[in-house]
């Protein structure tokens, strides 16, 4: 699901599920995951864009700051070396 309500809020929380993950230097999409409308988007390149957008809208969208994690070791791995705290 990608959705936010409201259009800012003190804190955030954004969980990455298996439907967008990290593997070999690039982001994966997975059809079988996406249980959103933008299914219906027939272009694998264009629908991981789509929800690689939803997912930078909920990062981005907290005042204070976001708690960040993913269901995929790889992808928590990748935030890791990024620089994103574990906590």
């Amino acid at each position: 699901m990608h959705t936010a309500q409201g259009l800012e809020y003190d804190w955030g929380g954004v969980i990455m599920g298996p439907d967008l993950t990290w593997s070999d230097n690039a982001w994966v999409l997975d059809r079988e995951h996406v249980k959103s409308k933008a299914i219906r988007i027939s272009s694998d390149v264009e629908l991981a864009q789509r929800i690689r957008n939803h997912y930078g809208v909920l990062m981005t969208r907290s005042i204070r700051g976001t708690v960040l994690y993913s269901t995929h070791p790889a992808t928590r791995k990748l935030f890791a070396d990024l620089g994103v705290p574990k906590l």
